[in-house]
């Protein structure tokens, strides 16, 4: 009992299914057509063409749905063949790389090597040279360290009103000669005997000591100050430190 029409409208392929099995399996002999009314053998035919139909449609969709697998696997396909050949090349990569990595470790090696035979050797002289040094007599020793000091050295000195003059003296020469010196150059005002002092670095040239002894290098500025003057300016710093540790709190 079924509305061939129904089916046909309403694309019932859930209804053809069904009747597929019956229909291509079915035994019908002639003796029993007399039975049948040309009514039904048309609804059977008809029903036949439409299982047919169903068929053939199926079977395209098919073909194209293999097509389209085809083509995406040969995608897919000539995707893994480039990737299986990138492996390769990586590969390949990785082992010049170890390669690499293990000719340098041997140079490193080879380095590290001739470094300790070099710091061997450079401690081994070190300690002969030392041993040779305690072996010579002091006043050679001293006499290669006069011979090596250099034999004048300049500097300058800036007295309280600004003027800066150079100087080029002995290592050995005292300071005390040093400022008979100084009190030649600057104006009587700067250069009161025996009332004149000179700074290093903050601190206060002892007389008797030598330029050498107190630390005067090349290119030095002594600052060329009256006893007075020196008391005045410690004040001040001291005065100027106070204030500071005042703004701090």
């Amino acid at each position: 009992q079924m509305d061939i029409d129904r089916v046909v409208k309403d694309i019932d392929i859930e209804c053809l299914q069904n009747y597929i099995e019956q229909v291509t399996f079915c035994s019908l002999r002639e003796e029993e057509l007399r039975y049948v009314t040309d009514q039904q053998v048309l609804k059977l035919f008809r029903l036949a063409q439409l299982i047919i139909e169903y068929l053939l449609y199926s079977q395209d969709k098919l073909i194209d749905n293999v097509s389209n697998m085809a083509k995406k696997y040969g995608a897919k396909k000539r995707s893994l063949s480039k990737k299986r050949r990138e492996v390769a090349e990586l590969e390949e990569e990785v082992r010049q790389l170890r390669h690499q990595v293990k000719a340098k470790k041997q140079n490193i090696s080879t380095l590290e090597d001739l470094l300790k035979e070099a710091n061997r050797i450079r401690n081994m002289e070190v300690l002969s040279a030392r041993s040779h040094v305690d072996r010579e007599p002091k006043a050679a020793r001293e006499a290669v360290v006069d011979a090596e000091s250099p034999r004048s050295v300049s500097f300058f000195v800036s007295g309280p009103d600004g003027l800066c003059v150079e100087f080029t003296e002995r290592p050995q020469l005292a300071i005390r000669h040093l400022l008979g010196e100084v009190a030649k150059v600057f104006p009587p005002q700067q250069r009161e005997a025996g009332e004149a002092q000179l700074v290093l670095r903050g601190q206060v040239l002892l007389l008797e000591s030598s330029l050498k002894e107190a630390g005067v290098r090349p290119g030095d500025t002594l600052l060329l100050l009256r006893k007075g003057k020196e008391r005045d300016r410690e004040e001040k710093e001291r005065e100027e430190r106070d204030r500071e540790k005042e703004k701090e709190r």
